[in-house]
């Protein structure tokens, strides 16, 4: 009896957190074939560049180069965490460009483009920098 009260207590607070969050997905913004087709390959890139960090950097007892100067070498060393800095900071930016194209989306259609647009560039930028880092550390 006690645990049926606790789990109605959890659905009443959970379903208008998930209406409202579909309610989001099934706006003008998502439907749209042009931000589809600039969703696809950048979410499919940001995959692809965590499958990669993850790959690429290992826990490690010892220091990890962080920072890398085509002229001077190794710049910094760090903790082998600190090398996930990079694919968390795209992930953020990948959703506040999301949220800010939305929500000019129905102002500007075509700022809204650009703005979904450069996720693909952050994404391919991201993910070659996890790259040039993986073949420095291996």
């Amino acid at each position: 009896m006690k645990f049926k009260k606790i789990e109605l207590n959890i659905k009443a607070r959970v379903n208008p957190i998930r209406t409202r969050a579909i309610s989001h997905i099934k706006s003008n913004y998502f439907r749209d074939t042009a931000t589809q087709l600039l969703l696809i390959p950048s979410i499919s890139f940001m995959v692809v560049a965590l499958v990669m960090a993850i790959y690429f950097f290992r826990i490690s007892e010892y220091l990890v180069p962080l920072r890398y100067n085509t002229f001077l070498g190794v710049i910094s060393l760090g903790h082998w965490y600190e090398l996930y800095q990079l694919p968390i900071f795209l992930t953020i930016c990948f959703i506040v460009n999301i949220l800010l194209a939305k929500v000019i989306y129905e102002r500007d259609k075509f700022l809204a483009y650009i703005i979904t647009a450069s996720n693909i560039f952050l994404t391919l930028v991201t993910l070659v920098t996890i790259i040039n880092f993986g073949r420095i550390i291996s």
